[in-house]
């Protein structure tokens, strides 16, 4: 039996459309951790040409790649919008859906 070849995984490979960005950042936005935050804004700069990405927010390319792949620590609020702005989205807050209370 042949060795099984393994490549690395990348999220940006499969993130074609803008709807499949904004479900991957909603996901993470939900869950609250800003480690997943920041994965997935270095995902989905990859997949839309990050040295664009990181120009048009004002970051340095190297710093948005290795904020996508090696957070070393949580990604700030700030750089956070400043990328999303950049990849033409926004950030909005609504309420939680709650259960009505029963009565």
């Amino acid at each position: 039996m042949s060795p099984i070849e393994l490549t690395p995984f990348d999220t940006a490979d499969y993130l074609t459309t803008d709807r499949e960005c904004l479900l991957l950042l909603n996901v993470a936005l939900e869950e609250g951790d800003m480690f997943d935050v920041g994965l997935a804004l270095g995902a989905i700069a990859r997949a839309k040409k990050l040295t664009e990405v990181a120009e048009t927010a004002g970051l340095d390319r190297f710093y948005l790649y290795k904020e996508g792949e090696i957070p070393t620590s949580p990604i700030g609020y700030d750089t956070a919008a400043q990328v999303v702005s950049a990849l033409g989205f926004q950030l909005q807050v609504i309420r939680h859906q709650t259960p009505a209370p029963a009565r």
